[in-house]
């Protein structure tokens, strides 16, 4: 199962968010087994949004926060850096049971939730493409809007 990650700004007037002239940036699957990850370690929190600048109508929308991105990142730079440990075990061993080497961390787990245990080259790359794309979408945020406090990184359920 995965839900998305969706990178957006929103206008804001005053203190108020507001959904009228929200620009969606980009946006990426992610399977529960990395926002679970991300959920224990970073707080994702609510926020109020306006349907428009006049409206009493609102809805709220969960995203991390923003002081947490950097260190998300850091979290996720990690964590790949154990997922390749962990899939070229897993490929030299040609779908053995090889335990992973060195020190085992979360990437395992998240590994073996995203691709299902499966262990081929396709599926390894389909793992990979997945878990940048991710770490892409807050590698832009970062870059791209680290000083807009209207830009977010939204879990959308």
């Amino acid at each position: 199962m995965s839900q998305k990650l969706t990178l957006a700004l929103y206008q804001s007037e005053g203190d108020r968010l507001n959904e009228r002239g929200v620009e969606r940036i980009d946006s990426v699957a992610a399977p529960d087994a990395i926002l679970n990850m991300l959920a224990n370690e970073f707080e994702i929190i609510s926020t109020k949004v306006y349907f428009a600048p006049d409206s009493d109508k609102s809805f709220t929308i969960d995203h991390f926060r923003n002081e947490d991105v950097a260190k998300i990142i850091l979290k996720l730079e990690c964590t790949y850096k154990d997922l390749v440990i962990k899939q070229n075990d897993d490929l030299s061993s040609k779908g053995g049971n090889k335990a992973p080497s060195g020190d085992e961390c979360f990437a395992v787990e998240l590994y073996d939730a995203v691709c299902d245990g499966a262990q081929t080259l396709k599926d390894s790359i389909t793992v990979m493409i997945t878990f940048l794309n991710v770490l892409n979408l807050f590698y832009k945020k970062q870059r791209d809007f680290e000083d807009d406090d209207y830009a977010f990184i939204k879990v959308d359920g």
